[in-house]
C-alpha cells in the first residue's frame, strides 16, 4: 500500500479547487492534521467536512479516521527513518 503522503502528492495534480488547500495542508503540516477533528480540519483548510470525506474516498479510505490513522503511521515511520539516519551519521563520524 502506498504511503498516504505519496498518494496525496500524486493526487494534488488532479485535486479540485476545493480540495487543493486541504491537500496542501495535509502535505505541509501532517503532524498538525493528525490532531484535528474533521470539523477543525475543515476550518483550517476552508473546506467543508463533505469535501474532506470525498477526498478520503477518492484516496481509497473508508473515512476520515482511516486516513488519519494512515497519516499517523506514515509520520511515525518518517520520524523513525530520520532518527535512524541521524544515528548512522553520528556513528559514522566517530573515528575508528
Amino acid at each position: 500500500m502506498k504511503n498516504i503522503l505519496v498518494k496525496l502528492h500524486e493526487y494534488s495534480k488532479d485535486a479540485s479547487t476545493a480540495e487543493k488547500d486541504l491537500v496542501n495542508f495535509l502535505l505541509s503540516r501532517p503532524e498538525e492534521a493528525i490532531g484535528c477533528s474533521i470539523q477543525l480540519l475543515s476550518q483550517k483548510t476552508y473546506c467543508s467536512p463533505s469535501t474532506i470525506m470525498r477526498l478520503c474516498w477518492k484516496l481509497g479510505f473508508s473515512g476520515y479516521k482511516e486516513l488519519q490513522k494512515s497519516l499517523i503511521q506514515d509520520v511515525a515511520i518518517e520520524k523513525e527513518n530520520a532518527l535512524g539516519r541521524m544515528t548512522w551519521q553520528l556513528l559514522s563520524a566517530i573515528p575508528a
